[in-house]
């Protein structure tokens, strides 16, 4: 019996095993947080994916020799969201997890959207660095929010938001040469491109927004933790279990 589970027979004998229920994978994929990370974790994977083939578009707009001169936006991308993940973990310790995730969202869309307005190296170099920073803050936040939500069934969600990630690195591409061929004006199926990941990006940041902040075996019910343990938080090492109402119950 998992440590919710025990808690809610203890503090309600009645509703013992309606935690062990709440992580049913029934209710794992009627969660709607559930399809706002993968959500998100595909907009990691489409912008990741299109990074290398807008390059020759990109080259011919901010005057480059050639497109091996955007080479330091490829490079300066990955290198931003290393720098970034250790403040982002450092920052997701102290803060809500959903808020970094929501704000990673709006710098993403703001960034992305920029993209085709950019005339010189400089200016796409300065977005890889944002663009950068915004995977750690969506990608870790995901993983920290779907803990939360999912407890046990954590790794069944992250690989669920994973297959997201999977598929958006799939399909971008093709639909980006597909788009680009498609259109009748040259540089407009990039425009295209960029429009409409601005456009989904600003969905995702509008939602994350508007949406509550997760807790743990959050599955919708009353703020008073019954019918699946809500807010319940301790480990194995013996920590006080905090409940609703300012008391608490001590491990072991």
């Amino acid at each position: 019996v998992s440590r919710p589970s025990a808690t809610a027979c203890m503090r309600y004998p009645e509703e013992g095993n309606v935690a062990m229920a709440s992580s049913s994978p029934a209710h794992m994929l009627s969660n709607p947080y559930l399809y706002l990370y993968t959500f998100g974790s595909f907009s990691n994977g489409l912008f990741i994916s299109l990074r290398g083939p807008i390059i020759p578009e990109l080259a011919t707009r901010v005057g480059a020799s050639s497109p091996a001169s955007l080479g330091t936006y490829l490079g300066i991308g990955g290198v931003s969201g290393g720098v970034f993940a250790i403040p982002t973990g450092l920052l997701l310790d102290r803060v809500d997890p959903h808020a970094v995730f929501a704000a990673g969202c709006v710098l993403r869309a703001l960034s992305v959207g920029a993209m085709p307005l950019c005339t010189a190296i400089w200016q796409v170099n300065a977005l890889a660095v944002a663009q950068g920073a915004t995977l750690p803050m969506i990608g870790v936040s995901i993983r920290v929010c779907l803990v939360r939500v999912f407890h046990e069934r954590c790794a069944a969600a992250l690989n669920f938001t994973m297959g997201a990630f999977g598929l958006a690195s799939i399909v971008a591409p093709l639909a980006f040469a597909a788009l680009d061929a498609a259109m009748p004006v040259h540089g407009a199926g990039f425009d295209a491109t960029f429009a409409a990941c601005a456009a989904s990006y600003v969905a995702l940041a509008l939602v994350a927004s508007v949406t509550k902040t997760p807790y743990a075996a959050d599955d919708g019910n009353d703020d008073d933790g019954r019918n699946g343990g809500s807010r319940i938080v301790g480990d194995e090492l013996g920590d006080e279990i905090p409940i609703p109402g300012g008391a608490s119950l001590r491990d072991g």
